[in-house]
């Protein structure tokens, strides 16, 4: 933005962001997961282990908290 440029560029500037930015813009993933296989090249859901089963989950455990006092072992 150096003066003697200052009026070409800020022309060039106007006119980009009057452009639509459809085709400048990747478009969105579908989820996070797919976002993330794309990002890194690895499939999301491979089993650590073996790298060849998909994992699925089936459910979400509940946090267990530790009680306030330890547990008589007596």
């Amino acid at each position: 933005m150096a003066n003697c440029h200052r009026k070409d560029k800020l022309d060039l500037c106007r006119e980009l962001l009057i452009a639509p930015i459809a085709g400048i813009l990747p478009q969105p993933a579908e989820c996070c997961q797919m976002r993330l296989e794309s990002l890194t090249e690895t499939p999301v859901r491979r089993c650590p282990d073996c790298g060849i089963g998909t994992m699925v989950r089936i459910a979400v455990l509940p946090h267990d908290r530790w009680p306030a006092s330890p547990p008589d072992t007596s």
